[in-house]
């Protein structure tokens, strides 16, 4: 098994998006209750296909960066 820089991070980008939706969410229902009653309105709104291809690009850069020891 590879060490140090040359192993690659495996990270699960789905569950990543998902989790810092809900822990986004939950913030904005925690600091302002008067959205509470939105809380799936919210949820629904948001682009998590395009949040995925964003963190799956970043994902990829850092493990660029990292094999490369950028």
């Amino acid at each position: 098994m590879p060490r140090g820089k040359e192993r690659e991070r495996k990270i699960n980008v789905n569950n990543l998006v998902n989790s810092a939706v809900q822990e986004g969410i939950d913030s904005i229902m925690k600091n302002h209750p008067r959205f509470k009653e939105n809380q799936e309105f919210i949820y629904r709104h948001i682009d998590k296909k395009r949040l995925n291809q964003v963190a799956r690009e970043a994902d990829e850069l850092l493990n660029l960066m990292c094999f490369k020891g950028i």
